[in-house]
């Protein structure tokens, strides 16, 4: 009797490996094992104990690639802006306004959810008057008023101390992780003063740096 067999499972028969993991018995018969290749068809002979190859149906080949699709990635790619133009420090963002200065910002479009990590550095002029002068810095996506106090939000204070040396600029820095959705996307990195007690400054230059990732989140 000739039976078929997929990828060493034979169709209507009992099919065991044997004692000796090289050879799998069929009713007597003894088949040499194998790596398996793409699924193929062989046609089984009980009486002579050997299989055949038959031609591979196309059926097989489509359900092969129906079971195995190709994954779908995320972005793994990375960018940034600098610029060295000066911004001046004039608004303020407090509990009831929510107005930042753009220090810089990137534009950028994911064809899927993507996770990015989000590097930004400015350095911050001293206003050269006034004490307790304090400043807020943020990054954020798609949203130039994200509100206070957010965790990738850094705070500043600077003063103009009496016999001393005061530092010209002030270097501040943050740093965000985001899982970002496919789309256009807006990333910015802003800049305000706390209260309207507090001098106008000058952010002198500002480097932004954005590495997206694909993979599981660590």
């Amino acid at each position: 009797m000739v039976r078929e067999a997929v990828n060493g499972i034979v169709l209507g028969g009992a099919y065991q490996l044997g004692a000796d993991a090289s050879c799998h018995r069929f009713h007597g018969g003894c088949l040499q094992a194998g790596p398996v290749q793409m699924p193929s068809v062989y046609l089984f002979d009980e009486e002579k104990g050997i299989m055949k190859a038959k031609a591979t149906p196309l059926f097989l080949l489509i359900s092969a690639l129906t079971v195995f699709p190709a994954a779908a990635l995320a972005d793994t790619r990375g960018g940034g802006e600098t610029t060295n133009s000066n911004v001046t420090l004039n608004n303020v963002v407090d509990e009831a306004t929510d107005i930042w200065e753009i220090l810089e910002s990137e534009g950028l479009t994911l064809t899927t959810a993507s996770r990015c990590i989000v590097t930004a550095c400015s350095d911050v002029g001293h206003p050269g008057s006034g004490t307790d002068n304090d400043y807020r810095f943020v990054i954020s996506v798609d949203d130039t008023s994200p509100g206070i106090d957010t965790s990738s939000e850094r705070s500043l204070e600077m003063s103009q101390n009496s016999g001393v040396d005061d530092p010209d600029s002030v270097a501040i820095c943050s740093t965000r992780f985001i899982n970002i959705p496919s789309g256009t996307h807006t990333i910015s990195w802003l800049g305000s003063r706390a209260t309207a007690a507090d001098q106008p400054t000058t952010v002198f230059d500002t480097n932004m740096t954005v590495g997206c990732f694909d993979g599981t989140e660590l």
